[in-house]
């Protein structure tokens, strides 16, 4: 049997056997939900491809030909490209301080998918950190979400979510840790520096 600890915000750490029993992944979701026994059942909040099927029926039941979906495909595409977006209009969008710039900002993200590059992520830590003086708290729930959100694509998410999960649980800064993996995705071995505060973080050397 496992057991966990429940921390004075309200959160446990899975325990490894649980993690490898369910498959878990750093990112993962998982579900809570009480069965007709009473019995809490906790599971990864994955979906079995069969609870897809018939999901989007259509009332008429009339099928849409292969050529139809051809050309549904090809006029979704048609300028559909995604909008880049700089630091200054991505703060503006999270902090909304300025109502003019804020609503410019929010109606040109919403206006179709957005990209985030691992630069302007870096900048957006450096300037809620600095000059708005948000705490890693406040700053790691924001790296949750917008990593999580299907309307922005995150360059590199996978590994940016990786480095949230150090910068979390370390006193680096989240740019030392995206540096990091970043590093050794592109196959170094280890990454050399001065900063001890990436000490204990994998991949780090102290020189």
């Amino acid at each position: 049997m496992s057991e966990a600890r429940l921390s004075s915000k309200g959160q446990i750490t899975v325990p490894r056997d649980i993690r490898e029993r369910l498959k878990l992944k750093l990112g993962d979701k998982m579900r809570f939900r009480v069965a007709d026994n009473g019995q809490i059942v906790v599971e990864a909040a994955k979906y079995h491809i069969g609870e897809l099927y018939g999901l989007l029926r259509r009332k008429d039941g009339k099928p849409v030909s292969v050529e139809a979906m051809d050309e549904g495909c090809s006029t979704a595409l048609q300028g559909r490209t995604m909008n880049g977006l700089d630091t200054n209009v991505l703060i503006r969008f999270l902090v909304a301080d300025d109502e003019a710039q804020a609503v410019k900002a929010k109606r040109y993200i919403e206006s179709g998918p957005s990209y985030v590059n691992c630069i302007v992520l870096s900048e957006a830590v450096w300037v809620l950190e600095s000059a708005y003086g948000y705490d890693k708290e406040a700053i790691v729930s924001m790296l949750e979400r917008l990593l999580s959100t299907h309307e922005v694509a995150v360059e590199d998410a996978d590994l940016a979510l990786s480095a949230l999960h150090d910068y979390r649980r370390s006193n680096a800064g989240f740019t030392d840790c995206l540096i990091g993996h970043r590093n050794a995705a592109h196959g170094c071995g280890e990454t050399g520096t001065f900063d001890k505060r990436t000490k204990g973080i994998a991949g780090f050397k102290l020189l």
